[in-house]
């Protein structure tokens, strides 16, 4: 059961132990999460559902060790309604060709863009946050566009899937 908010870090330490012996005994990972306490019989259910879909958002994002649903958030719930192949495709269409490409030319593309996205298109403030020029900002945009298509400027369809796919790596991550 969830324990009075006192009692956390005893739990947390507590969780980690388990991941720990039972990562050594079956080098297997796991996940466990904790629920409010079953007063009757009929609570039962609910609360085991709601934990088990806890333990599947974190194996569909990748979550070991003691896992509670605030980790994930309302975006995470709404995302795994994809399942993980379709995440796994999208993410595959809508990242990797940009990552590929920064890699191999040692580029920061996805990192512009990415600047761009969380500093809501401002274009200035995005730049300070990645600490490159204004102007530099503005034409790795116009690449990343003239690359793969993605016209952060100006598409809201294009801010939104590349915005989509970051927040999903960064919860995989």
């Amino acid at each position: 059961p969830l324990p009075d908010k006192g009692v956390n870090k005893a739990l947390s330490r507590l969780a980690q132990e388990v991941e720990k012996q039972v990562r050594w005994r079956t080098g297997i990972p796991v996940a466990m999460t904790v629920s409010a306490i079953c007063k009757s019989p009929s609570d039962f259910k609910p609360v085991r559902s709601r934990c088990m879909h806890v333990l599947r958002l974190a194996r569909l994002f990748r979550k070991t060790g003691l896992v509670k649903s605030d980790d994930f958030g309302s975006f995470a719930v709404l995302v795994s309604a994809l399942g993980d192949e379709a995440m796994s495709h999208f993410l595959e269409e809508t990242l990797a060709p940009i990552i590929e490409h920064d890699k191999a030319n040692k580029g920061s593309l996805l990192r512009c863009a990415g600047a761009f996205l969380q500093q809501g298109c401002r274009y200035q403030a995005a730049a300070d946050a990645i600490d490159v020029h204004v102007s530099t900002l503005r034409y790795r945009l116009k690449r990343l566009n003239e690359l793969f298509g993605l016209d952060l400027e100006s598409n809201e369809d294009d801010r939104f899937a590349l915005s989509l796919a970051l927040r999903i790596q960064q919860l995989r991550n």
